[in-house]
């Protein structure tokens, strides 16, 4: 059993290199869409399979060679003592990292159309997973695929819809240069790229939340009502029968919540 874990933000940075050849295949080949969800909603991004570049086991590079701003925002991990940060610049070009940390496999995705950063542990069944861009969404949400079965899994429902691994959860490994998509990411901006379920006027439609579920009760702390209550903020709060505490930094613009 993997040991505890801690999510944590360092200015410490990998690089993309050259990765190992994993024999894909042509990137036009279609998926199996035998799915939990309804394929009309999934839709073709543009590039295709591997059309944006996942990286596996690139090198990673200590400070102050890391290349990495000091006020860049990173996706930051801390695996058995080991620690890395993933900045976002190097996530919007590629979206998927297979990689390991403190010993463990490690899957690290970050969608830039709903602004996401997830990482998973990718051992299923025993078999770490390799994972690809599928060039598919859902919800305007990134559409993994893994290699070994080429099921689709989509980062925000956290397991496989569509393949012969449909239902399977994918678990986390712990509690929990320029944008290249232009002002889609502004709070106030309502398009999105494809067609989205209806969501409601109270909030700004590309208003950044940290959803919380417990007891299968679900919430979403809105990062623009944690703004209102100052920059560094805690929270208690109740989902279901669950007390959790909430914690936001409005400076980079990050929150965690707790039992």
């Amino acid at each position: 059993m993997r040991s505890q874990t801690t999510l944590a933000l360092l200015i410490a940075t990998l690089t993309g290199v050259a990765c190992e050849d994993l024999g894909v295949g042509d990137p036009a080949e279609p998926f199996d869409l035998q799915c939990s969800i309804s394929t009309s909603d999934l839709f073709n991004g543009g590039p295709g399979r591997d059309g944006i570049p996942a990286l596996t086991n690139p090198e990673a590079l200590a400070p102050p060679n890391s290349g990495i701003a000091d006020d860049s925002r990173v996706l930051g991990l801390l695996i058995n003592g080991e620690a890395r940060a993933y900045p976002l610049w190097l996530l919007w070009n590629h979206e998927i990292i297979n990689d390991t940390l403190g010993g463990e496999p490690v899957l690290v995705s970050y969608c830039p159309l709903t602004g996401s950063g997830i990482a998973f542990d990718p051992v299923i069944d025993g078999e770490p997973r390799n994972f690809g861009v599928s060039g598919l969404l859902y919800e305007n949400n990134l559409v993994m695929f893994d290699r070994q079965t080429e099921s689709l899994w989509n980062q925000l429902l956290l397991g496989a819809q569509c393949g012969t691994e449909i239902g399977t959860n994918l678990h986390f490994p712990f509690s929990y240069g320029l944008y290249p998509y232009g002002n889609y990411d502004e709070v106030d901006n309502s398009s999105t790229l494809f067609p989205s379920s209806d969501y409601g006027p109270e909030r700004p439609p590309k208003e950044l939340v940290l959803g919380v579920t417990a007891g299968g009760v679900h919430a979403a702390f809105p990062f623009g009502a944690l703004d209102d209550l100052g920059d560094l903020v805690t929270v208690n709060d109740e989902i279901g029968t669950a007390d959790i505490l909430v914690i936001y930094h409005g400076w980079s613009r990050t929150a965690q919540a707790f039992d």
